[in-house]
């Protein structure tokens, strides 16, 4: 009887381990995931400070433009120190998103998909309003 008794214990024990041990592995299967979502990070890291070192070189004008603000992927916005009163606001908010979207284009920014933000160049003034 105590046999008996000691092979059903014997039995559990080894049906919660190896339940417990098919949890952890799936588990630690879906942990690879999130180092390939590491990689992407840097991979956005790197190319996110190319285009803004790129693209504050490129405009050259520390006293009209801001913040270069690059959602990875997304979209582009330049913050600038203009007054949205001016008579040629727009007319400057055109010319400098020209000028990103020739800099996105330039040989430095090869490596980069820029399809995705050619269309999401955002400019403003320094109120935050588009002026673009």
């Amino acid at each position: 009887m105590k046999q008996g008794k000691l092979m059903i214990i014997g039995i559990s024990l080894c049906l919660i381990i190896g339940i417990s041990l098919f949890f952890f592995n799936q588990k630690a299967q879906s942990n690879p995931q999130s180092a390939i979502e590491e990689v992407d990070a840097a991979t956005a890291g790197k190319e996110n400070f190319l285009l803004i070192s790129s693209i504050t070189d490129g405009l050259n004008n520390p006293k009209e433009i801001g913040d270069i603000l690059v959602f990875y992927k997304q979209s582009i916005t330049v913050n600038t120190n203009l007054d949205g009163t001016e008579s040629n606001i727009k007319a400057r908010g055109k010319e400098i998103e020209t000028t990103v979207k020739s800099i996105l284009k330039s040989d430095k920014l090869k490596s980069i998909d820029i399809a995705p933000y050619m269309d999401m160049i955002e400019v403003v003034d320094k109120q935050g309003k588009r002026i673009n």
